[in-house]
């Protein structure tokens, strides 16, 4: 069996940003942080020829297409997993709270389903697919720091540019570590925009002003509070087998 625990996010600024609408005219940013609430996925085998998925709802399918729960469905195909599988999930959060509920669920899903492969994945291939499947296939109108929050975890300085790609530095009360691989242009053929100097001027004050605000809340007696309910891990898997009657914790994304 497989479990992946998944962080809800909070963000303090720059919500709206990570919309197309905005950042393909001008870069967008946020300062968002995963927190103590998660969203819980289980993978195990099932001894039927069918899908089993359990919500709020219980469903049984013979194919994937027959699956109503679109997320669910989805995750599925990507990670080319079938039936003999059974799948439930069960969040802290209700939906509809504003923390990012469904992407959480989206990248948890996509989590345990690769690690039910037997594959240990990367943060940033967890929120591109997450993205895809949210944005691309499903048509959600929504943006992308949800995806990158839930798959990152901790306190992350998101950068989303116009060409498409999504930079994510970690921000700790020390010093700030630079996601050392930034996501590529989603097409090759397509021209990245000029940044403007404005831009560039806005985030030379943008950005540090984000971070050492974060830095005050750490310093300040507002700390101890954050510290219960912040900075929690991205996306992560743990496999328990029956028999050893032990967990084996995945690499975390």
């Amino acid at each position: 069996m497989i479990i992946t625990q998944t962080p809800y996010r909070v963000s303090f600024a720059g919500g709206g940003t990570d919309l197309p609408a905005f950042y393909e005219r001008e870069d967008g940013a946020v300062l968002s942080v995963g927190v103590n609430h998660h969203m819980y996925v289980t993978v195990s085998p099932r001894f039927e020829k069918t899908t089993r998925i359990a919500y709020t709802k219980v469903e049984i399918c013979e194919t994937i297409d027959a699956i109503e729960h679109t997320l669910a469905r989805e995750t599925l195909r990507i990670t080319e997993l079938g039936p003999h599988v059974e799948i439930t999930t069960v969040g802290d959060v209700p939906a509809g709270t504003g923390m990012g509920s469904s992407s959480s669920l989206t990248v948890g899903l996509l989590q345990a389903l690769y690690a039910y492969r037997g594959q240990v994945t990367s943060a940033r291939k967890l929120a591109e697919e997450s993205c895809r499947i949210e944005i691309d296939i499903l048509k959600k109108p929504i943006g992308k720091q949800d995806q990158y929050a839930a798959a990152f975890g901790g306190l992350n300085y998101i950068t989303f540019h116009s060409n498409g790609s999504v930079s994510v530095v970690n921000v700790s009360a020390s010093m700030p570590a630079t996601d050392q691989n930034p996501s590529p242009a989603p097409s090759a053929s397509r021209p990245t925009p000029a940044v403007p100097s404005a831009i560039a001027t806005r985030d030379a004050i943008f950005a540090p002003k984000l971070i050492q605000a974060s830095r005050f809340l750490m310093s300040s007696s507002f700390a101890s509070t954050l510290a219960k309910s912040a900075f929690h891990s991205g996306s992560v898997a743990t496999s328990f087998n029956s028999c050893l009657k032990s967990a084996v914790p995945y690499s975390p994304c």
